[in-house]
């Protein structure tokens, strides 16, 4: 979706990139589950005790009073993304020191956090499991600037007749097709707690009507949703 700003309540942010994703793509979201699969900062357990930091805004004052511990690695992604290193730094009010940030891929952040021989902090995202695995603890955002990126369900353009309202909208009417009683029609088919395999009730779009299509999981954001995926 090419947006770059972040909306701070995450029903807003739902309820946007579910509107424009319907209307520009044909796709429907279904309710959005409860984790959250943000950005955090990493730091090693150790080094969060020998340097005092427990908070983001104890980084901040880390990095103003003593810089040369406060080294971090990050993707390259986030060195350009509002909701990213540039909006944590304003947020916070202070900056890494140019010479103490190390852009690395991805998927090499947390060794290298965990090592603590190049970075004493990192990009992390706070649903993966590496950071449990490598006994890091990840920083209280305190002034709350990384917005939530909620995982959702989505149903795609193949369900017939063409989406109308989408996902939870209260506009759709009880008996209404919408794309989200085409995905429950056909789980409800095709769910095997169901012994009798009945098509859920009339008025519901036939099973011919809905083929069966994996959904994609996207997160709910406007600010990084980018479509399709």
């Amino acid at each position: 979706m090419d947006e770059t700003r972040p909306i701070p309540d995450e029903r807003d942010q739902y309820r946007a990139v579910a509107r424009r994703d319907l209307r520009e793509n044909g796709i429907a979201w279904l309710p959005y589950a409860p984790f959250n699969n943000t950005y955090g900062l990493a730091v090693r357990r150790e080094a969060a005790g020998r340097l005092g930091v427990r908070t983001i805004s104890d980084l901040a004052r880390l990095a103003r009073e003593r810089p040369a511990d406060a080294s971090i690695c990050v993707a390259e992604e986030f060195l350009s993304r509002d909701d990213g290193l540039p909006g944590l730094e304003a947020a916070y009010g202070f900056r890494f020191p140019p010479d103490r940030i190390l852009k690395l891929d991805e998927g090499l952040v947390y060794d290298q956090v965990d090592s603590g021989e190049r970075c004493n902090f990192g990009e992390v995202f706070l649903t993966d499991g590496r950071i449990g695995a490598n006994d890091l603890v990840t920083l209280e955002d305190d002034r709350r600037f990384f917005p939530k990126y909620n995982p959702a369900p989505t149903s795609g353009p193949r369900c017939s007749p063409p989406p109308r309202p989408y996902a939870g909208s209260s506009s759709a009417s009880a008996g209404a097709w919408t794309p989200r009683r085409c995905a429950l029609s056909t789980a409800a088919w095709t769910s095997r707690a169901s012994p009798r395999r009945r098509w859920p009730s009339p008025g519901w779009p036939s099973r011919d009507s809905c083929r069966r299509e994996p959904g994609s999981r996207r997160r709910a954001s406007a600010s990084s949703a980018v479509l399709p995926t």
